[in-house]
């Protein structure tokens, strides 16, 4: 056996990443990942390593009403750069491309305070949200919800609608928006829902893993 693989593989059996290992070797990724792509001991760490991740950003999100200034400032340009290594970490996770995707398509890339989607399709709103809670840690009493809907809607009913459709407590839906609706266009039976989480610390980490998550399967499609 190479000397060099004995050495990744003993790294990679303590929790070192690729990106670890690679920057302690100087080999690349496509050769760590020839490596042990089809090992399960190292899918179980990367598994461990996702779990770690979507930890950090929990405990990291909690923290952040007590930083304030220049250190909060600072705490974003760090979350850009921690993105870029968690990307390689989750990029194989199925819940993680959902939502990339989801968010790419239907989220909101302009504001830089938060991450959210407007949908019509409750599976997709559901879907999202679990992306929000279960990979990026967001607590769900963090999560939000609004409908858009029209002046002939029951509002209450509309609104028991989307809490059990995507399993969301009415606590966290916002005021419910009634726009006009127009007799030529076919109304939506519930509306349109809006849900997300306000936080620039987790649109700065969404918005790089966007760019990386584009490059990559660009990349493959252009092969």
């Amino acid at each position: 056996m190479r000397k060099d693989k004995e050495i990744a593989i003993n790294l990679r059996k303590e929790g070192k990443s690729y990106n670890e290992i690679r920057s302690l070797l100087g080999m690349s990724k496509a050769t760590l990942s020839e490596w042990f792509s089809q090992k399960e001991w190292s899918a179980e760490i990367r598994e461990n390593l996702s779990k770690k991740l979507i930890q950090t950003n929990a405990e990291s999100l909690k923290n952040l009403n007590r930083i304030r200034g220049e250190r909060l400032n600072k705490l974003y340009i760090e979350a850009k750069d921690d993105a870029e290594t968690e990307f390689q970490t989750l990029k194989t996770n199925p819940l993680f491309l959902a939502g990339m995707f989801l968010y790419w398509g239907e989220g909101d890339k302009a504001n830089k305070y938060q991450v959210r989607i407007s949908n019509s399709e409750p599976a997709i709103v559901k879907i999202f949200l679990s992306f929000l809670e279960n990979i990026c840690g967001v607590p769900k009493d963090r999560i939000w919800l609004s409908v858009i809907g029209y002046l002939d809607m029951n509002i209450n009913e509309t609104e028991c609608f989307w809490s059990e459709k995507v399993s969301l407590d009415r606590d966290n839906f916002q005021k419910t928006m009634i726009i006009p609706s127009r007799s030529k266009v076919k109304k939506l039976a519930y509306g349109t829902a809006v849900a997300g989480v306000s936080s620039r610390f987790l649109k700065e980490k969404v918005l790089v893993w966007l760019a990386l998550l584009e490059k990559e399967f660009l990349a493959l499609v252009e092969k």
